[in-house]
């Protein structure tokens, strides 16, 4: 039987605007790296190997040839809720700046292979230059986190 309590079975996750900070590894172990930092409870979206239903994991297996992702334990964290890219990289940069310490700990905790920020903006609407968000650069280059950006649908 499947765990439906996991947010992967939430299928918009990365269907909605926002920013999730992302890590992973294998052997990383997120529940240790959580209860050695001081990190908002609610922020955490997962903290665990993905866990996704059978169908949607064997089609995922069929169309990539990878199977060991789902061997990896991630820790996923709620950054921005925001919808604008500009909004999402301002808060972004409060939450970089809040967690500096915790999060260079992250990137030198033992076997995290990655850290990134994935920004999810709305349909045609133009991208922000991050040029115009110096301080959000220095941190993310200063933490070594990678940053990309996706399109989703907007309903609104």
């Amino acid at each position: 039987m499947e765990d439906h309590s996991n947010p992967f079975f939430d299928a918009t996750l990365y269907q909605s605007h926002g920013c999730i900070l992302q890590a992973y590894g294998v052997g990383f172990e997120p529940e240790l790296f959580l209860t050695e930092v001081n990190l908002e409870p609610m922020r955490v979206i997962l903290k665990d190997k993905l866990k996704l239903p059978k169908q949607l994991k064997n089609k995922i297996v069929e169309a990539s040839g990878v199977l060991g992702i789902f061997d990896i334990p991630f820790l996923l964290v709620r950054v921005s809720n925001a919808k604008s890219m500009s909004s999402q990289i301002e808060e972004a940069t409060l939450f970089l700046t809040q967690y500096y310490n915790e999060l260079k700990r992250l990137g030198n905790f033992p076997n995290v292979e990655s850290i990134s920020m994935q920004f999810l903006v709305g349909g045609n609407k133009p991208l922000i230059d991050t040029k115009n968000f110096p301080e959000f650069l220095k941190l993310v280059f200063g933490i070594g986190i990678q940053v990309s950006v996706g399109n989703v649908n907007s309903k609104s």
